[in-house]
Formats: structure tokens, sequence, C-alpha cells
């Protein structure tokens, strides 16, 4: 698997259960049962369950079969025995990220890996770092042995692979979490990126501001949702709002520059966006505007180290130790589970939003 990495950390031996099913089971399907409900041999049955198609391939009428009659008598994998055949001591939950996305740097992914470690329930398990192609994930999805996985969670995808996934992880039968997304059959850990933009413009506009510049990172589900609660409450208020992506510090500094030199009166609340916020404010600084005296600046994600900096904070922290949790409850067929799981976000006041001045223009201007 491309950029796999572990790291030695949780999971007892269970046997997997569906968190729906609230009945009472004396016996769990086994593959035999399997095999019998399909009119397939136990071979062709395993086959299929392995995503192998040695040494003759498997048609997708018959996967599809197999996979319906698995769902139909709530069948599950034994990973126990299924690692005991493979002379295993432990059980993997796997992180899927997307390739390039930097461990060592990135503070969100950083964060959220160290609680997910942090919060295990048992040593025995192991976490293993697994990445996939931006938009390819259906190769991801047909070179690896998902059932040597106990779960899988979902870090940061794209929108086409959240609705990929989503659409065949039945298929799989096993359980996967995505986190920092919302998805409509698997369970997610998220948090509420509505309330956290609302509570951002308000405090511009609580400081006299009518002119917000958003600074968004990228058009995916996260950036469409703070875009869409900023300029609604602009739209309530009448005040102006501009969208400018910029989806890291480079870019953030260029885009930030050119708007600077280009325009006469500029917006006077800027809210950025976590990975380009260091662009920007290098680029005001360059051009001798000040925070929070001509500019106010807000982030979502204070990733610049800068303490007075005003910020709405990820729950990042939270997230990965609700979602380790989910995870075990639904490998343990905890009963009426919610599969849904939205978390608020920290605000951080700071000292970066301030009251606009009247001669903001004017003070532009002599500067130079």
């Amino acid at each position: 698997m491309p950029g796999k990495r572990s790291f030695p950390y949780l999971t007892k031996h269970y046997v997997y259960s569906n968190v729906n099913d609230v009945r009472e089971t004396k016996k769990p399907a086994t593959i035999k049962d399997l095999a019998e409900n399909t009119g397939l041999s136990i071979a062709t049955v395993s086959r299929v369950l392995n995503n192998s198609s040695y040494p003759i391939p498997i048609s997708e009428r018959t996967r599809k079969k197999v996979y319906a009659a698995a769902r139909d008598i709530h069948y599950r994998p034994n990973l126990t025995a299924r690692n005991l055949r493979k002379k295993r001591k432990t059980l993997y939950l796997g992180i899927l990220l997307p390739t390039g996305a930097d461990i060592t740097h990135d503070a969100f992914i950083w964060t959220l890996i160290s609680n997910l470690q942090k919060h295990r329930s048992n040593e025995s398990i192991q976490l293993s770092l697994l990445s996939y192609l931006p938009g390819h994930i259906n190769i991801f999805w047909e070179k690896t042995d998902l059932l040597s996985f106990s779960g899988i969670f979902v870090c940061i995808p794209a929108d086409e692979d959240v609705l990929f996934i989503d659409s065949k992880q039945e298929e799989t039968l096993i359980p996967w979490l995505f986190i920092h997304r919302t998805a409509q059959h698997c369970p997610y850990v998220t948090c509420d990126e509505k309330s956290a933009a609302t509570t951002l413009v308000h405090h511009f506009f609580d400081a006299g501001h009518q002119s917000i510049l958003f600074f968004n990172t990228r058009d995916d589900s996260v950036g469409r949702e703070r875009k869409s609660a900023i300029q609604k409450e602009c739209a309530k208020t009448g005040a102006l709002f501009q969208e400018i992506i910029a989806k890291d510090t480079e870019e953030g500094y260029r885009k930030a520059s050119a708007l600077i030199s280009q325009s006469h009166t500029l917006p006077t609340g800027w809210i950025t966006n976590g990975y380009n916020t260091l662009g920007i404010l290098h680029a005001l600084r360059e051009k001798k505007i000040r925070i929070p005296e001509d500019i106010s600046l807000a982030a979502f994600n204070n990733l610049t180290g800068w303490p007075l900096l005003t910020s709405m904070e990820e729950p990042t922290a939270k997230m990965g130790a609700r979602a380790i949790q989910m995870m075990e409850e639904i490998i343990q067929g905890k009963k009426n589970l919610s599969k849904e799981e939205t978390i608020p976000s920290f605000f951080h006041r700071g000292k970066t939003v301030g009251s606009p001045l009247l001669l903001h223009s004017n003070n532009r201007k002599k500067r130079g």
C-alpha cells in the first residue's frame, strides 16, 4: 500500500456486529452460512470477501450477490480467526489520508493522529497510515486488502471521494468513519462550521465592520459551508462580501499583495483560512498596513503561532478522541449508537479585530 506507516496502539479482538441490528443473535453467521445462502462455494465466497481475482476473475454480479447476502444474514468477518491464520497478534485500524498530506508539519493531521492514539482503549491495536491519490480512491479500493483492517478512519477527503466511499462502504463489511466531513451512510465526527463562521463574522459586525473579505482555501464542502454562513450573515445586515481563493501561504501572499496594490479602498474585515494566513499577514506587513488599526483580521485556525490573532479553532483533539471512541463502539456492536457527531469550535478573541477607521483610505495613501 502506498505511503503506509504503522503506529503501535489499539484494540481487542472483536467480532463485528451491525450497529443497527438490535436483535438477539445466538450464533453469528459464518462463511458457510453465506455460501449456502448464495448457492456459491465457500472458496468463491472467500475470494469475494478477500477481493481476490486469482486464479479466475470474479464477476461484478457475483460480488454484489455475496455482499447483499452478507447484509441480509448480518455476516461479519471474524477478524480474530483471520489474524490467527495469518499469525497476527494484533488488529489494525486504518487512517486514510490523501497523498501529500504532511503528518509532521500539518497541525490538524498531527493533532488528530495524536489524539486517536492517546485515547485508545487497548494497546494491542495498531493504527496504520494509508494514502490514496485524491480523485482516484477506486484504485486504493481495488488494490487494498480492506478486510485486514477492523475499521478505517477517512480524514480530509475530496468531495468526490466521500461520495465514492459512502456509496460502497457496505461492500467491505467493515466500518468507515469520516473525520471533518459529513456523509449520508457512514458515521462521522465533524465540527460545526456554520456556527463557527457565524460567530466569527458577528465579531466583526460587533466591532462596526460593514465589509468582509474571506480568503477561502478551496471550493470543497468545508469551504462552501463557511462561505455560505458568512455570506448569509452579510446579506442580513447589508454588509459587503467578497471571496478570494488562496489555497496556501504562497498564494495568500500573492493574492493579498495584488489586492492591496490594485484597490483604492479595501474591505476592513478580513477572514483568513488556516494555510493562507501567514502569506496574507506577510503581505499586509510588507505594505505597512496595520492590524487592527487599518485592517482587522481573524482566521479559521491559527497556524501562525501568533497568540494575539483572533481565531476560530477547530476542536481537532476532541474530534480525534470522539472518533476513536465511536469506532470502538461500532466494532463492539453498541446499541442505539449515534452515527453523527458534531463538536463546536472554540472562539479565541485575540486582539486583531478592532473598530474600522473612517479615514482608512486616506491613511493608506499617506503610507504610499
